[in-house]
């Protein structure tokens, strides 16, 4: 049994075949939303994962 990374990728990947959806920032996520793979047609579940960082700085004086 082949493990596919689906999880955290930088595109969609899907579950089934392992197809990289190439344009995944053009899919409308909010929360989780089901897709239909182009490529083997068969659809899965997909969630927008966001990372927040800070940077911060002293106040010139």
């Amino acid at each position: 049994m082949i493990t596919l990374k689906t999880s955290y990728t930088k595109e969609i990947v899907c579950p089934h075949c392992g197809y990289e959806h190439p344009d995944s920032r053009g899919h409308q996520i909010q929360g989780c939303a089901k897709i239909e793979c182009d490529d083997c047609h068969k659809e899965f579940l997909a969630e927008i994962v966001t990372e927040v960082s800070y940077s911060s700085r002293k106040v010139d004086e």
